[in-house]
């Protein structure tokens, strides 16, 4: 397999906080957040399967009704070596 095709499809799972009238600034935290304005984003989990993603951001959004929380889920690649596309096989560090 090349580098290009050594991945499997996966799915993340992001919680979006709202916190009106704040404004995060990315730069400020360690390890960076994600942040926008009065957003913090942030990744639950990684689940292999759409419809598991589908049904999981249904199930906590029904149990955060109301609350300045939402969650969402988007498509992604997982690389099972730790990989990434910008990275040759065998050149990451140990960590």
């Amino acid at each position: 397999m090349t580098r290009r095709t050594s991945w499997t499809q996966a799915y993340a799972i992001v919680r979006r906080d709202h916190f009106p009238g704040h404004t995060y600034d990315p730069d400020d935290s360690s390890p960076p957040a994600i942040c926008g304005g009065e957003y913090s984003f942030t990744v639950k989990e990684i689940v292999l399967d759409e419809d598991m993603a589908i049904r999981e951001v249904e199930r906590l959004n029904a149990l955060t009704n109301g609350k300045q929380t939402r969650y969402f889920w988007s498509g992604t690649r997982l690389f099972s070596d730790g990989g990434s596309f910008g990275d040759e096989a065998g050149t990451r560090n140990s960590r």
